[in-house]
């Protein structure tokens, strides 16, 4: 793999991330791919002897290619290329690269999802906090861009995982009883 330059208005690097590691250590582990799907595709060169027999989630995924990393990743270190060797154009027809942050959040949740069920339970833990911290973002961005109604389809995506107990009551009565939570904001207001 090699890193990439990102074109939407203007050329840039595709991850700082991606750079970094590229003329560090050279090369991405595991870890590196929990945190941040950072790998161009386009750039990725793959002997075929690794690509059987799939994995049963590859096809349940929402985007195959990060997957396929993680896959990867499992069997020993990824190289990288010290130099970009591709471009990445985000356009309108793109899988993700132009949806909203609730939706990109929500497809990166759905990925790790699929991901979780192919790492050890030590990177489970690192997953789950990931898709934690996603959801309490995606419930948020939804109720300020959209609304309650836009928050309602987001909570029923992931039922409050990821939130404290406080919080998941909160958004909870919030979503399904606004009039009481307006009261209950205005008699809060008043002490």
């Amino acid at each position: 793999m090699s890193d990439a330059w990102n074109e939407t208005d203007g050329v840039r690097p595709f991850n700082h991330e991606l750079e970094r590691l590229a003329s560090g250590k050279g090369y991405i582990e595991l870890s590196d791919l929990l945190k941040e799907n950072i790998a161009p595709t386009a750039s990725i060169v793959i002997r075929v002897s690794m690509l059987t027999p799939p994995h049963p989630n590859q096809s349940k995924a929402p985007a195959g290619d990060w997957l396929l990393l993680i896959r990867l990743a499992l069997q020993g270190p990824i190289g990288i290329l010290n130099r970009k060797c591709v471009v990445r154009r985000r356009h309108a027809g793109g899988t993700i690269s132009m949806k909203d942050d609730v939706q990109k959040g929500l497809f990166t949740v759905a990925c790790l999802t699929s991901i979780r069920e192919m790492v050890p339970p030590a990177e489970q833990a690192i997953i789950d906090e990931r898709v934690n911290g996603l959801n309490r973002i995606a419930i948020e961005l939804a109720y300020q861009k959209g609304g309650r109604d836009a928050a309602i389809k987001v909570w029923g995506t992931f039922k409050g995982r990821g939130l404290g107990a406080r919080q998941r009551w909160r958004w909870w009565m919030l979503l399904h009883f606004p009039g009481l939570m307006r009261v209950v904001g205005k008699l809060r207001g008043r002490r």
